[in-house]
């Protein structure tokens, strides 16, 4: 029997019932599908949720990388700027120490200088006769002798500069302001988001899973 055949055997009633069996049958097929596109869409949102937590911990970890790196280099320069202070200082205390010992030396010098010139004035003062022509020829070769062992040794001109000691930095500073990330880690076109067709943030591709 057809199903024409079978629809003139029916009460109002079944008729109607069995006219709705086609669209209850539809009509539960859309709920599998709209239930299958839910379970996927749910799917796709934990796969979100989990990317973005992922991406959370990767940039805290990237962060902690990268202050850990400045942190390293900030300590190597400090280190080696305490070796060339330290440098300076040694070569401040040579010449400082040198010069202090020739102060000292001039300053004996001065001293025998003036007890001399002392001498010799009281020498003027007495009076003539063989103890004082003796006096003075021996007062003379003393002073004359000072005169020529008194050449001590003189610092030369430019002697406290300290210009040997400059240190150039342009070529770091310009190796700093150059730093950047390493460009192969990032892609020159961001892919396009899969629900509104635009370029997702960062220069980095995350393969699509779903």
């Amino acid at each position: 029997m057809s199903g024409w055949e079978m629809s003139l055997s029916l009460s109002p009633l079944e008729f109607k019932l069995f006219l709705s069996i086609p669209a209850q049958t539809e009509l539960n097929n859309c709920i599998s599908m709209l239930v299958a596109g839910n379970d996927r869409i749910q799917t796709i949102i934990s796969q979100l949720e989990d990317s973005c937590r992922s991406t959370e911990e990767n940039s805290e970890a990237a962060r902690r990388e990268l202050c850990a790196r400045f942190d390293a280099l900030a300590a190597l320069l400090e280190e080696k700027k305490s070796e060339l202070l330290q440098r300076i200082t040694r070569e401040e205390g040579d010449k400082t120490g040198f010069v202090q010992g020739l102060i000292c030396q001039y300053k004996e010098q001065l001293e025998k200088s003036s007890r001399l010139v002392e001498t010799a004035i009281q020498a003027m003062e007495e009076t003539g006769g063989a103890a004082f022509l003796m006096n003075a020829k021996q007062l003379i070769k003393t002073i004359v002798e000072a005169s020529k062992g008194g050449r001590l040794e003189k610092i030369e001109h430019g002697y406290e500069s300290m210009d040997a000691f400059s240190v150039s930095l342009d070529h770091l500073a310009e190796a700093v302001r150059a730093l950047d990330f390493i460009p192969g880690n990032l892609a020159p076109d961001p892919p396009r988001c899969p629900f509104t067709n635009s370029h997702q943030p960062g220069g980095t591709r995350h393969p699509s899973r779903w």
